[in-house]
């Protein structure tokens, strides 16, 4: 079966069906995500997440409950940290991620400041000074 005939089977079984980048596809519905690999046309993992983003530099996004990271094309973690949020890595290897630290919200504009953001390695190592605004 060619990949067009199987991403149409795709969109008939999930709500989301992303692009197919790096031989993957992120598909889900509701709160259900994961990820098929286009190769062998089955799911790439077992787990499942609550978010899920495409693969950049052979590592994906993924939430599960309050927690970001990034895994790796098996669906196991890249590394032990978590998170608040997780961007895509670069082509310089690098992603930022988003921690909560504690302070007070006083008013609800307030609440990004609640975050701070830094950019780590593939190995889950923060190379840059953590900041409230990236």
């Amino acid at each position: 079966m060619d990949t067009v005939m199987f991403c149409r089977e795709l969109h008939q079984k999930f709500d989301l069906v992303g692009d197919v980048v790096e031989d993957m596809v992120v598909v889900g519905n509701d709160e259900e995500f994961f990820h098929y690999n286009m190769r062998t046309r089955k799911p790439a993992y077992e787990a499942r997440f609550n978010m899920a983003t495409h693969f950049s530099e052979g590592l994906a996004g993924v939430a599960a409950g309050d927690d970001y990271f990034h895994i790796k094309k098996d669906g196991t973690p890249a590394y032990p940290q978590r998170y608040k949020d997780v961007g895509s890595f670069n082509d310089e290897g690098l992603a930022w991620v988003c921690q909560r630290f504690d302070a007070p919200i006083v008013h609800e504009d307030d609440f990004p400041e609640q975050y701070l953001w830094a950019q780590i390695n593939k190995q889950g190592l923060v190379v840059t000074p953590w900041q409230k605004r990236f």
